[in-house]
């Protein structure tokens, strides 16, 4: 069954439950299989150390993975001898997951020989929901399936992208009611009422530990789905943005429906692509950006299963749809604007740049000459084999040993051949006290002596 069929299914109930209920995305994981390595004796490996704490970025191509440590951001590389603990391969740790991490220093390397995730314990009094029996409850809506489901990350995640029908209750809120002595008001008056709490994934707490605090409070049918959002994201499942976000976040928003009814009233900002047009935008008419924050809208959820479906086979991870469209939105008390705004042929999206990031063009003029220092963080190898001019070399694993290398008092931008591996060595840049780095996070490739950058 292809990934659209699953989708449409599994979901073609469920925008019309969201009406009744009235029911409000790295760094990317790469999923090369790990080059072989050549295996250092023991004589070549000092003793073995070890460190916990969260995923930053886990880059498949380059066998490498940046760990947030109390000491500041760390970068293993990983092999096949190295064992997994709780995840089956690099392909189950994703950012912002807790993780251990057992590893010896070979040259200026750290080697990780032990990659372990840190699984959140089940409090007593609950139990766990597995992917297929949520899925059900949320084709099912709240009102029919007599739930409520709790997105315990912080609000910021949850306006972008949550578990369909779920309701926005941060553990750091459910807690400081607690110890004033209060009950969230979003908990219902039934004890009874089936409540499912999720957060982060497997070794995220906050789920776990507001489940607690419900049974503490006396509900009697609480559950934890303790693989949150990226176990729904693994199941090709949607996620639904907020009201919130639609309004205030750089977004590329998109309305599905005819043309004459968006011209009648539509969400502002949107622009319209009747689902009926949809066949005829081909990949490279979507946005260059992979990374881009497109939400779907329409009054027929069929519609937004297929654009979504369509997303996936386009490699849009972050992409998501609006529940209840412009019915929703209207009730809420929002404006609605009309005329006709039809989409272009090229859709684009104008990524904002955070403040250490370096645009396109200005890396550009660095290439061809600026005073400006380049530093190329992918491996020895890609290094050798094609480069910029006049570019030096210092691996994202390497970086903390050989920062020294840097200087201080001139312009520096680093780059790799995704922006994954740049921003690694940024990080540990950053903590060393250098004000004078950027990094390109774009696509780069090189074929011979020329080479291409895109979004």
């Amino acid at each position: 069954m292809s990934i659209r069929t699953r989708i449409t299914v599994s979901f073609v109930t469920l925008f019309a439950a969201s009406l009744l209920a009235g029911c409000e995305t790295g760094p990317e994981v790469k999923n090369q299989v790990p080059t072989p390595q050549t295996v250092p004796t023991a004589a070549q490996m000092k003793d073995v150390n070890k460190v916990k704490g969260k995923v930053k970025i886990v880059v498949g191509k380059s066998n490498t993975i940046a760990v947030e440590t109390g000491a500041g951001l760390k970068v293993f590389k990983f092999n096949r001898n190295t064992v997994f603990k709780n995840a089956a391969t690099y392909k189950d740790i994703h950012p912002g997951e807790s993780l251990i991490v057992e590893f010896k220093t070979v040259g200026s390397e750290n080697v990780a020989t032990l990659l372990s995730k840190v699984v959140a314990e089940l409090p007593l009094g609950t139990t766990l929901i597995k992917t297929e029996e949520l899925q059900a409850l949320v084709l099912k809506g709240p009102e029919a399936g007599k739930y409520v489901i709790f997105d315990s990350r912080p609000a910021g995640r949850y306006h972008h992208a949550h578990i369909p029908t779920s309701v926005s209750l941060p553990f750091a809120e459910m807690d400081k009611l607690d110890k004033e002595g209060k009950i969230s008001p979003l908990l219902p008056k039934d004890k009874n009422t089936l409540l499912v709490f999720y957060c982060g994934g497997i070794t995220c707490h906050l789920s776990p530990a507001g489940a607690k605090l419900a049974v503490k409070q006396g509900y009697t049918n609480v559950k934890v789905y303790s693989g949150g959002d990226p176990d729904w994201g693994k199941a090709e499942l949607p996620f639904a943005s907020s009201p919130k976000f639609v309004k205030d976040e750089n977004i590329l928003l998109l309305d599905l429906r005819s043309a004459d009814k968006f011209a009648a009233g539509h969400i502002p900002r949107a622009l319209s692509l009747p689902v009926a047009n949809l066949d005829k935008y081909k990949e490279t008419d979507f946005p260059d950006y992979k990374g881009s924050l497109i939400v779907f809208y329409s009054d027929t959820q069929v519609d937004v299963d297929k654009a979504l479906g369509l997303m996936l086979d386009y490699s849009f991870t972050k992409a998501t749809y609006f529940p209840g469209g412009l019915t929703k939105w209207q009730k809420i008390g929002n404006i609605v604007e009309v005329g006709p705004k039809t989409a272009p042929a090229k859709l684009t999206y104008v990524r904002i740049l955070a403040p250490y990031e370096v645009s396109i063009a200005d890396f550009m003029k660095a290439v061809n000459g600026s005073g400006v220092m380049i530093v190329d963080t992918r491996s020895t190898d890609e290094f050798a084999g094609s480069k910029f001019s006049g570019a030096v070399n210092i691996p994202s694993e390497e970086m903390e040993n050989r920062f020294a290398e840097i200087p201080k008092n001139k312009p520096v931008y680093l780059h790799c051949s995704t922006g994954s591996r740049a921003d690694m060595a940024y990080d540990i840049l950053k903590v060393k006290g250098y004000s004078n780095v950027k990094l390109l996070k774009a696509n780069v490739s090189f074929e011979g002596d020329k080479y291409k950058i895109t979004e």
